[in-house]
C-alpha cells in the first residue's frame, strides 16, 4: 500500500472493508488544537464523526463545488483584477493578506446572500 492511499483510508475513516473504525486517542488529542471541545477531525468514535459529516458534508461535496464553478471564477477574476489594479498604483506593493481575507469575505457573503437571502 502506498502513502496516498494510507492517507486516504485514514482520513476517510473507513477501511477496505468499508466499515468504519474508531481513531487513535493520541491522534484525537492532538487534532482538538488545543480547544477543549471535539472538532470532526478528533472525534475518536467513526460513528460521531460520520454523523457530523453528514450535518456539514453538503457545501464540501464535489457536487455542490462543481455547481458554484461560476461563483468562484466570478470571485477569482474579480480578485485578480483588483491585485493588477492594485499593483500598478502602488509600485508592486500589494498587501496579499487583505486581499485574501476580501476573497474569503466576497464568497462567505455570497453563501449567506443565497441561504438567507
Amino acid at each position: 500500500m502506498n502513502l496516498p492511499e494510507v492517507a486516504l483510508e485514514g482520513w476517510g475513516v473507513q477501511n477496505k472493508t468499508r466499515l468504519p473504525w474508531d481513531r487513535d486517542p493520541d491522534f484525537c488529542r492532538l487534532a482538538r488544537f488545543g480547544m477543549k471541545i471535539d472538532n470532526i477531525l478528533s472525534m475518536a468514535h467513526a460513528r460521531d464523526a460520520l454523523r457530523q459529516r453528514r450535518l456539514i458534508g453538503g457545501p464540501f461535496a464535489k457536487k455542490f463545488l462543481l455547481d458554484q464553478e461560476h461563483i468562484f471564477k466570478k470571485y477569482t477574476k474579480r480578485m485578480l483584477e483588483e491585485l493588477e489594479r492594485l499593483r500598478k498604483s502602488t509600485d508592486g506593493k500589494v498587501d496579499m493578506n487583505l486581499q485574501f481575507m476580501k476573497y474569503a469575505f466576497d464568497l462567505t457573503g455570497v453563501y449567506i446572500f443565497r441561504l438567507f437571502g
